[in-house]
């Protein structure tokens, strides 16, 4: 069994492969390794396996070499980092499988190695890790509390603005894992339930409402609840967002409240000033030239009228 492994290794195209003995001195190479490293040996076999390692990792490498002495049956596993560079900015790393050959005696005589390239892995790690900082940095700087939920509803992220309100309005030290449900106030579940099971159905929800608290305090905000997508379009949970419109509902409420009092405050004397109007039409006695003046009185009145209904009809 051994030996076909090594014959495979030998002759693959997509792995490292060497063999070293016990002093770390290369007995194989296989051809994708001399492409790779070329550049460091001018012959292969008989140089030492370290000369390709950059100085940070032969420590590791020894380690490995030794644990495979220690573990002869086992398959040490260590990332290594060499000193070929392909990118000044991107060090090249290598995952290594070192085994050991051991003779019919039993005993190790030689290592094995195969490994494959992490490199872009790592490069792929580093710039998701990048751009997940400045995601974290953007959802903290929002007024909005934001919160990703499993499917079972429970906290997978948040920002701080979640984490600092769950603290105003439960004093509860919001953690990953935490089930959302113990942050509903009561008469809201029902509705809620709602909105997370459409989002689960790949529907977005936008809704107003108003929250009273047990303390007393109410407060409006406007909730979203969308679902989250993998790379295969698989929905893995939903993303809830909270903001605070308190303040701009109230004074729309107010606005509302000043326009409604307003208009109607005005076409109460405004209908008296038509009915008025009406009555001294119908008088025939009044002179040509009056007559002329309450007739443009009445078009004022009536232009006046349409505009108060107007305001009357977008307080609504």
């Amino acid at each position: 069994m051994q030996k076909s492994l090594i014959n495979f290794l030998e002759n693959t195209p997509t792995f490292y492969f060497v063999r070293f003995d016990l002093n770390g001195k290369l007995t194989y190479v296989n051809q994708y390794y001399q492409k790779h490293f070329e550049q460091f040996f001018i012959h292969f076999l008989g140089a030492n396996f370290t000369d390709s390692i950059h100085p940070d990792s032969i420590e590791d490498f020894n380690k490995s070499r030794q644990q495979c002495i220690d573990k002869a049956n086992c398959i040490i596993k260590v990332e290594l980092r060499d000193n070929k560079i392909i990118n000044i900015n991107t060090p090249n790393y290598i995952k290594w499988n070192f085994f050991s050959i051991i003779n019919e005696s039993g005993e190790v005589v030689e290592f094995g190695g195969f490994g494959v390239s992490t490199s872009s892995v790592r490069k792929a790690k580093e710039e998701h890790k990048v751009t997940q900082q400045k995601l974290v940095a953007l959802l903290n700087s929002t007024v909005e509390s934001f919160y990703y939920l499993d499917k079972n509803m429970n906290v997978l992220a948040f920002n701080s603005g979640a984490k600092y309100k769950t603290m105003l309005y439960y004093n509860i030290e919001l953690q990953e894992g935490f089930y959302f449900p113990k942050l509903l106030v009561p008469g809201t579940e029902e509705n809620f339930y709602k909105q997370f099971s459409n989002a689960l159905k790949g529907v977005e929800n936008y809704i107003e409402d108003k929250i009273s608290y047990s303390n007393g305090k109410s407060i409006w905000y406007k909730m979203s609840c969308k679902p989250v997508y993998d790379d295969k379009n698989n929905i893995m949970g939903v993303a809830l967002s909270f903001l605070n419109i308190d303040d701009i509902k109230n004074a729309e409420l107010r606005l509302k409240k000043i326009a409604w009092q307003q208009s109607h405050n005005v076409r109460k004397p405004l209908s008296n000033i038509l009915g008025l109007v009406n009555l001294l039409k119908e008088d025939k006695d009044i002179a040509p030239n009056i007559k002329d003046l309450i007739d443009l009185l009445d078009v004022s009145a009536k232009e006046l009228d349409d505009i108060i209904k107007s305001i009357i009809a977008k307080t609504i």
